[in-house]
């Protein structure tokens, strides 16, 4: 695009974004420079910009999606949603409130967490799954991602039970991906798996199995 002509041909920058979220960095390839989309950020202007490098092509309050486009796009290629955000994309609904995207990235990145966004390196990088176009984590490790970071044993239950419950996760995929992660943060997610390896579907399940425990009867069959 000749330099300035981007003023008239707003649909051509649209077209380059993702969602209306777009890098800095694209933007001087249409011929905006940098300077010039940084100014049209400030407080009052047209555009905003929600991370380092990246502009959101609107004023208005953001999307869950275009914050989510503008993390992808902050942290680089090969970056995956995972943790929560990667959880309600699959379709999780027994999710605790959150506002943070949490991303994948491959171990020799730099990207660091800044604002809303949390970034962990990994050298497990999953094959990503897509969906509505968004390179998730199997949701395996968007739960157990998201388990390690909940600290509380009520939300990583309704977390994990929901995913085994739905049958969209066997318990064994759990475990696996328990034992080959992250040892950080573990304790909380490998009690409830032990209840979920034991039988349980459900809060109320696990719920149950303590109080029989305590009544000294065998094992429930």
């Amino acid at each position: 695009m000749r330099r300035g002509g981007w003023a008239n041909d707003h649909q051509t920058l649209q077209m380059a974004s993702r969602h209306g979220a777009i890098r800095v960095a694209t933007l001087a390839d249409l011929g905006v420079s940098s300077r010039t989309a940084y100014r049209r950020c400030v407080v009052g202007g047209p555009w905003q910009r929600p991370l380092p490098g990246v502009v959101l092509l609107t004023n208005m309050p953001p999307t869950r999606r275009q914050l989510v486009e503008a993390a992808l796009l902050y942290a680089g290629q090969d970056a995956q949603v995972t943790g929560l955000e990667a959880c309600r994309r699959h379709g999780l609904t027994n999710l605790p409130d959150h506002h943070r995207v949490h991303l994948l990235v491959p171990a020799d990145r730099r990207p660091h967490s800044t604002d809303y966004v949390t970034v962990e390196r990994t050298t497990r990088l999953p094959k990503p799954v897509i969906r509505d176009d968004l390179p998730l984590t199997p949701l395996a490790r968007a739960a157990l991602d998201a388990a390690r970071r909940l600290k509380l044993h009520d939300p990583v239950r309704s977390l994990l039970t929901e995913a085994v419950q739905r049958g969209r996760v066997p318990p064994r995929w759990l475990v696996h991906e328990l034992e080959t992660g992250s040892r950080r943060g573990t304790a909380v997610p490998r009690q409830v798996l032990k209840d979920i390896t034991a039988g349980a579907r459900s809060v109320a399940e696990i719920d149950a199995m303590r109080v029989w425990e305590r009544t000294g009867l065998p094992d429930p069959v």
